[in-house]
């Protein structure tokens, strides 16, 4: 696998099943060390990203709409499979 300063090559995600929006959120999230790849291709939150996370949930005013969305989105889709998804 292609490697660059210690990152894995976004070349090799394995979103492309999702909105081309989604896999361009995820190059930048690479590229600004929020996220890493994992074997498999799976996709997990770094130090870095975990403390911008809790910067952002602390301050209500930021990405209310976002935030709103996710917590509905979060209801319709069972723990047990986001769990499979983050972690494998």
């Amino acid at each position: 696998m292609n490697e660059t300063k210690g990152r894995q090559s976004t070349y090799f995600l394995k979103v492309v099943h999702l909105d081309p929006a989604v896999n361009r959120a995820v190059q930048f999230a690479l590229a600004d060390n929020l996220i890493s790849l994992e074997k498999g291709g799976k996709i997990r939150l770094t130090d870095f990203g975990a403390k911008i996370v809790k910067e952002i949930l602390q301050h209500t005013e930021l990405f209310s709409d976002e935030k709103e969305y996710l917590e509905q989105l979060g209801k319709a889709v069972p723990e047990v499979q986001v769990k499979d998804i983050m972690v494998g």
